[in-house]
């Protein structure tokens, strides 16, 4: 399992010529990462009374809680799913995979799993993006640097998604999905750069804009 893999360990495993893990895998690690230093934010605002008054922070921290384990769990996921579409590819002729209706249900689980991955990253990102002015001044940076780090995590899952579309053959599911990840996206970008214009607009971040 990957989860249980030390940083140096994954990282190794990662850089190795026979995937998985891939891209999705490391999404959803990119969200487990935003997640940490967001709920870190959380504690540490909760140790300063004016910050931990501005609004309830615990039920933000439950929410990241949730979301974290349900990442934990999808990086290993997506690589059992990955696992599978390698085998499809290796021993199905590709012209013959768009009739094949074995191929098509596991394209379709790996056009779908990613999208489980974005949703819960974009769904941290939110949270992160709705933390400013209940951290530390000094800690904006931090603030930004989480809710990046999901938009890396909700950009590399819906990257995912788009990568399987193209063999599915159910035209309807395509457009559907093709849909949502199109809105996705927009949400995301969208919160991501409303923080950032907020916290660039500050005295000491303003190298930034």
């Amino acid at each position: 399992m990957l989860i249980s893999l030390g940083i140096k360990e994954l990282s190794d495993r990662t850089a190795s010529q026979v995937p998985p893990p891939g891209g999705g895998s490391m999404a959803a690690l990119s969200g487990l990462l935003g997640i940490g230093l967001l709920q870190m934010l959380i504690n540490l605002s909760q140790q300063t009374p004016l910050l931990s008054a501005a609004g309830s922070l615990r039920e933000k921290q439950t929410g990241l809680d949730k979301l974290r384990l349900q990442l934990l769990a999808l990086v290993d996921r997506d690589a059992e799913v990955l696992a599978e579409i390698l085998d499809i590819f290796r021993r199905t002729d590709h012209t013959a995979i768009l009739a094949d209706a074995e191929a098509q249900q596991r394209i379709q689980k790996a056009a779908k799993e990613p999208l489980q991955i974005a949703e819960a990253c974009l769904e941290a990102l939110l949270i992160g993006s709705s933390l400013v002015g209940k951290v530390p001044p000094h800690a904006a940076g931090d603030l930004v640097t989480a809710v990046l780090a999901c938009r890396t995590g909700i950009t590399g899952a819906l990257l995912s998604t788009v990568a399987n579309l193209s063999w599915l053959a159910d035209a309807e599911l395509v457009k559907r999905l093709e849909e949502k990840v199109s809105q996705m996206k927009k949400q995301a970008d969208q919160a991501a750069k409303a923080l950032e214009d907020m916290v660039y607009s500050r005295d000491g971040y303003q190298a930034m804009r």
